[in-house]
């Protein structure tokens, strides 16, 4: 079977280059399948990177994700290997309605990302719990733990600061619940 379109371009991108990758998303957004695709590239190593990019991207650009495309993605992201993809998935949260089906899943990824080496990670990771809490408030309390241990616990004052946000927020979130 032959690859497609999307995925031959994006063997061919740096993991680098911001332009190349906008590039790549004006051309093919448009297909029937994009946000098929892009999940599906994004159980592969070599690809979650700019397929988690991707459907962030369109997120932000006002595209949608349905439920089961949101559902496929976030199993799919439980296995991603580099800071990036975890970046994105936990940024994605902020964008999509979390899924029931999804809740175990996002919750493992999620207290993962909580103690990854990467600030950024576990700052979106503290978010990611309160945003799960919100939209399953059997999580709530345990969220409300985890935030005030992580706010007087992590050393990251960006972290610190994240935690503040989140906790000034409440469960609410910027996307249009």
């Amino acid at each position: 079977m032959a690859a497609s379109p999307l995925r031959t371009a994006l063997a061919k991108w740096d993991n680098k280059d911001a332009a190349s990758i906008r590039q790549i998303y004006d051309q093919h957004s448009s297909r029937r399948n994009f946000v098929a695709t892009i999940t599906r590239l994004a159980a592969i190593p070599d690809f979650e990177r700019a397929a988690s990019w991707l459907l962030k991207h369109h997120l932000d650009s006002g595209g949608t994700c349905s439920h089961a495309q949101a559902r496929e993605f976030f199993a799919r992201a439980r296995d991603f290997e580099h800071w990036e993809a975890r970046l994105h998935m936990l940024q994605i949260m902020d964008l999509v309605v979390l899924p029931k089906e999804s809740v175990r899943d996002i919750k493992r990824l999620v207290e993962r990302c909580m103690a990854d080496e990467n600030k950024f990670v576990r700052a979106w990771a503290y978010n990611g719990f309160a945003r799960l809490a919100y939209f399953h408030p059997a999580y709530r309390e345990e969220a409300e733990r985890l935030l005030a241990d992580g706010e007087a616990t992590e050393t990251a004052p960006s972290v610190r600061a994240r935690i503040r946000q989140v906790r000034k927020r409440g469960f609410r979130t910027k996307a249009a619940d």
